[in-house]
């Protein structure tokens, strides 16, 4: 029978998988990411608002692949915006309005793009939030930014065991290629995040310009920050 995961035996849970040590442990997280119009303009391309749904979103029956950690009833929907591993190379032809991600990438100092995905995970009706098995993204030592869409209280768990809060229009910076799980909410419908993964260094001046409310909530202890880069000892 599988052990739920939970905050609490979080580390225990991650112990009992074995994944490989590439690069560094580190973590950054940012508030206040977009301006408000553009993150309006995501938030309503993503949630069709306006009445015409048009963001289309696909079944994925397991969230982190064969885990013996991972519930059985574990599924998400998503869109796989790009992947470097598409022999296209090409963005998914079924989103028409790409400018909502396209304020995102602008102010990510980005050298050459690995994936962009779009999650959308459930509810759970458990007693407790569900935190989804531990997982990394590419074997590869790179960046990871992570968008939320949604303030719930389903956190995304780091490998030293922090939990980042889910908050809306915050972005989470770490190395994907180290352990880090998803959790699914009690408190709403559905958790929104979106997954870029890259090679690069840290944030362009965009993120910063005019944006006095735009800070660097926290970091890891092992991570130097100016305003744009991130020197990660």
């Amino acid at each position: 029978m599988t052990t739920l995961i939970t905050q609490e035996n979080y580390l225990e849970k991650l112990n009992e998988v074995s994944f490989p040590k590439v690069g560094t442990f580190w973590y950054a997280v940012f508030d206040n990411f977009l301006p408000p119009i553009e993150y309006a303009q995501l938030k309503e391309c993503l949630s069709n608002t306006s009445g015409n749904p048009t963001f289309p979103w696909y079944f994925e029956k397991s969230i982190t692949g064969p885990c013996p950690n991972e519930s059985p009833e574990a599924f998400y929907f998503v869109n796989l915006l790009f992947d470097c591993n598409n022999v296209k190379n090409e963005w998914h032809s079924s989103v028409p309005n790409l400018t909502p991600f396209m304020n995102i990438i602008k102010k990510l100092n980005m050298m050459s793009l690995m994936r962009i995905k779009v999650n959308m995970y459930m509810k759970t009706y458990l007693p407790t939030v569900e935190i989804h098995a531990p997982h990394i993204d590419y074997n590869v030592d790179h960046i990871g930014a992570l968008f939320f869409l949604t303030t719930c209280d389903a956190p995304t768990m780091m490998e030293d065991g922090t939990p980042i809060e889910s908050k809306e229009n915050r972005m989470l910076f770490f190395n994907a290629s180290r352990p880090h799980s998803s959790g699914a909410p009690t408190d709403v419908l559905y958790r929104q995040t979106i997954n870029f993964n890259y090679f690069g260094d840290g944030t362009t001046n965009f993120v910063h310009a005019g944006q006095g409310e735009n800070m660097i909530l926290a970091a890891s202890k092992n991570v130097n920050l100016n305003p744009f880069l991130f020197n990660v000892s």
